[in-house]
């Protein structure tokens, strides 16, 4: 049986002869079928197939360096996505670890307020506890932990002469339980045990400086001043004047007029607070200001309050009065 003829394998030209088309060549050169064998060894052929072959290689590795390449993406995004995931679930862990310390710190200072019968006043110490940390937020490389401790734990500090070796025995059974020392290590305990006993500083103060023992320390140290500044803008509060009002108004009161001796304790009150508040950062002082002026514009706006007598009513009420229908 005989084989296919050249012109059932190659397409024909116009002048009805078989060829075929060299691609390697630039431009292609379309080749008599008989002189395809020649061309194929001559050197334009070949340095067109070198440069063929070039190309491809070119092409091969361009597209292994881009694998490669999108590999190596793949790997560093999965190795980001690992590294976010583990920081966000050592972030879950560390809020955690906080929160119970803090919920320990807590029931501890609701306890010893029960046992004083003062249980109402947590409601104060949580105040001193969120001015405290707004203080500090305001202040660069403060620990937010010990300042919010020291803020919660403060009235445990005692009497001022209190020591941080008395302190540590009555908070013993905090600082060794797990939830403590998992969320603070050993430096932020001392610094601690150090805070409390300087935090009422109108009354240590004095007392260190007539020993000698006043440092660069009290003076330095942010956190203690963010707690200090805390409990001295609480008692220009509202609720807390409110509070020494009251309690000093039953003191005082013997069936006289209790409207003008409210507002003669409610003067006197916010006077001395005025004298004894010395705030230690800016941000203290500002807010201190603002809360002074709050409760003197209080006070004067009850002289508008004051009707000198019954008769004597403005004129918008009579106007209103007089044209009101019978």
């Amino acid at each position: 049986m005989r084989g296919p003829t050249l012109r059932q394998l190659y397409p024909i030209n116009e002048n009805d002869q078989p060829f075929t088309v060299c691609d390697d060549c630039d431009p292609p050169q379309e080749l008599n079928v008989s002189s395809l064998r020649r061309h194929s060894k001559s050197a334009k052929h070949l340095r067109a197939v070198a440069e063929r072959d070039r190309r491809i290689a070119e092409r091969r590795e361009a597209d292994k360096k881009k694998k490669r390449q999108d590999e190596a993406a793949r790997e560093k995004e999965a190795k980001a996505a690992a590294k976010r995931k583990a920081e966000q679930e050592e972030e879950v862990q560390v809020k955690k670890v906080r929160g119970d310390c803090m919920a320990a710190a807590e029931s501890l200072i609701k306890q010893h307020l029960s046992s004083q019968c003062k249980a109402g006043e947590w409601t104060q110490v949580d105040r001193v506890r969120r001015n405290a940390l707004g203080i500090a937020d305001s202040c660069d490389g403060v620990d937010m932990e010990v300042v919010e401790l020291a803020a919660l734990l403060y009235r445990l500090g005692g009497k001022p002469e209190r020591s941080a070796s008395d302190l540590k025995t009555v908070l013993g059974a905090f600082l060794t339980s797990t939830s403590t020392r998992a969320a603070l290590h050993h430096a932020q305990v001392t610094f601690l045990l150090e805070i409390i006993p300087a935090i009422p500083w109108c009354q240590v103060e004095a007392t260190l400086r007539e020993k000698g023992e006043w440092t660069a320390w009290h003076d330095t140290c942010i956190e203690l001043h963010a707690v200090q500044d805390a409990i001295a803008i609480d008692q220009l509060g509202a609720m807390a004047i409110a509070r020494f009002c009251a309690e000093k108004i039953k003191a005082l009161s013997k069936g006289d007029n209790e409207r003008h001796l409210a507002e003669e304790v409610f003067r006197g009150i916010l006077a001395e607070a005025e004298a004894s508040t010395k705030c230690k950062t800016v941000r203290g002082d500002i807010e201190a200001k603002e809360r002074l002026k709050k409760m003197r514009d209080y006070l004067d706006g009850l002289a508008h309050e004051d009707w000198p007598d019954l008769k004597t009513v403005p004129s918008e009420c009579s106007s209103e009065s007089s044209s009101t229908p019978s």
